[in-house]
C-alpha cells in the first residue's frame, strides 16, 4: 500500500517481496520504545540523530498508516513512531529530494519523499523496502530503506544495471530522463557477507 498527498504526483508501490521469502534480518538492534519490535536500521535506532526537516510530510504518512491499521489491523504496520522520524538522505535527484523515515511498533519501516510513501518489513524482504515515485519535473526515482546488513543496491532499468545511492540506511536512484518505472526489471541487493538477492519488479 502506498500513499500520496499532492496532486500531480504518481506513486507506484513496489515493496520488495519476490524471491526473498524466509530471509531474516540477522542484525543486532536496540529497542526504540518499550514494547516495540526493533528494526535492523541504525539510522532509526540512534536517538542523537536530528529530527526530520519535513515533519508535516512524516505526519501525513503517519496518519495514513493509522488508517491502514484501522482498516487492516492484522496485516498493517502498527503504530507509527514519528518522534524518531529522521531524514536519511537529502539533496538527491533533479528535485533535490529528501527521504524521510520512521519505524513502527511492529518493526516496520515507513518512508516518504514529497509526502508520497509507504511501509515495509526489512526482515522478510531481503533487507530492503522500496517504492517508485514519478513527478512531472523530477521524473522517476526509486527510493526506500535498507537494513544495516545491506552493502550495495543496484537497479536494473531498461537492461542497464546501475548503483543506487546507499547511505545512512537510505537508498535512492534517479532513473534517466525519459525512462519510467515500468522499465525497472529488478533490484539487486548485496549483503555485507557477499550474499546477493534479486528482487523482480516488472517483466
Amino acid at each position: 500500500m502506498i500513499f500520496k498527498r499532492r496532486r500531480g504526483y504518481i506513486a507506484v508501490a513496489s515493496i520488495a517481496m519476490a524471491g526473498v521469502a524466509g530471509v531474516t534480518a540477522g542484525a543486532t538492534t536496540v529497542l526504540i520504545q518499550r514494547g516495540t519490535t526493533p528494526v535492523p536500521v541504525s539510522a532509526l535506532n540512534n536517538p542523537t540523530l536530528a529530527p526530520t526537516s519535513r515533519a508535516a510530510d512524516a505526519n501525513d504518512l503517519a496518519d495514513a498508516v493509522g488508517r491502514w491499521n484501522s482498516e487492516r489491523p492484522s496485516s498493517a504496520p502498527g503504530v507509527a513512531l514519528t518522534a524518531r522520524a529522521t531524514d536519511l538522505l537529502s539533496g538527491l535527484g533533479r528535485e533535490r529530494d529528501t527521504l524521510t523515515a520512521f519505524a513502527t511498533r511492529r518493526g516496520w519501516v515507513c518512508y516518504e519523499i514529497l509526502a508520497a510513501g509507504t511501509c515495509g518489513q526489512l526482515d522478510v524482504q531481503g533487507g530492503v523496502s522500496f517504492a517508485l515515485l514519478y513527478t512531472r519535473n523530477g521524473g522517476t526515482r526509486l527510493y526506500g530503506v535498507a537494513a544495516d546488513k545491506v552493502a550495495r543496491v543496484q537497479v536494473d532499468a531498461g537492461g542497464v544495471l546501475a548503483d543506487a545511492t546507499l547511505r545512512n540506511n537510505g537508498l535512492y536512484y534517479q532513473l534517466p530522463e525519459g525512462v519510467d518505472g515500468e522499465a525497472v526489471a529488478r533490484v539487486v541487493v548485496t549483503w555485507k557477507d557477499g550474499t546477493e538477492r534479486a528482487v523482480h519488479v516488472h517483466g
